[in-house]
């Protein structure tokens, strides 16, 4: 594999990841309900730190 198809799978890696962050939500919520969710177990929110 050359470096160009490389950079190409990489690229539509990236597209792919993106464009399925931005569907997921549309085609099923309760999926981006979780994501959601996961994602603000990973950081602190405002709340956590207010008590």
């Amino acid at each position: 594999m050359n470096t160009m198809n490389m950079a190409a799978l990489i690229v539509g890696i990236a597209a792919v990841v993106t464009l399925g962050y931005y569907l997921i939500p549309v085609f099923s919520p309760s999926l981006a309900e979780r994501l959601k969710i996961a994602e603000t177990e990973k950081a602190p929110s405002d709340s956590e730190t207010e008590r």
